[in-house]
């Protein structure tokens, strides 16, 4: 930074900057679960309707094969969805914590050694695949729980 900014500003800009990359990192939460429990919510409706009888299933094997089709690419979009907002949440919480650490620097202000610790070895684990946080493995997992559950509900009907 320029040495003819004075501390205030600089400390003020940092904090604008981490409280930006926070906010985007929140919203983009919010609508990465808001578009899982979408399609939760709709597997689970086409769940309930071939339960209850009121989708007929036809039992020819063009119909099979449409079905494999739509469960691989639902499941190929939403893991594509998923890998990409990780990536970007990841960018954010990074950005978040460098500026952080940029205001503590100035300030003077560490955290303890173990607290840093913690810290440091949760970036390190969030790092190591940009599918493999813990929010991206529910969403996929129960994604790809409901469209198995979806596959036999129907292929109990065809019997």
């Amino acid at each position: 930074m320029n040495n003819d900014i004075d501390l205030k500003t600089k400390l003020d800009a940092l904090e604008k900057l981490r409280n930006g990359a926070w906010e985007e990192w929140n919203n983009r939460r919010t609508y990465e679960w808001k578009m899982s429990i979408g399609i939760w919510t709709a597997l689970t409706s086409f769940i309930a309707l071939v339960l209850t009888g009121r989708v007929q299933i036809p039992l020819n094997c063009c119909y099979w094969v449409f079905a494999i089709i739509v469960i691989v690419i639902m499941f190929s979009l939403h893991c594509y969805f998923i890998t990409n907002l990780t990536k970007s949440n990841r960018i954010d919480r990074k950005k978040q914590f460098s500026h952080e650490a940029a205001i503590r620097e100035i300030l003077k202000i560490d955290y303890d050694a173990e607290l840093q610790g913690e810290i440091d070895n949760r970036i390190k684990k969030s790092s190591i695949h940009p599918v493999l946080d813990w929010s991206g493995i529910v969403q996929i997992s129960v994604t790809f729980l409901l469209l198995i559950v979806a596959f036999y509900v129907v292929y109990l009907r065809t019997l």
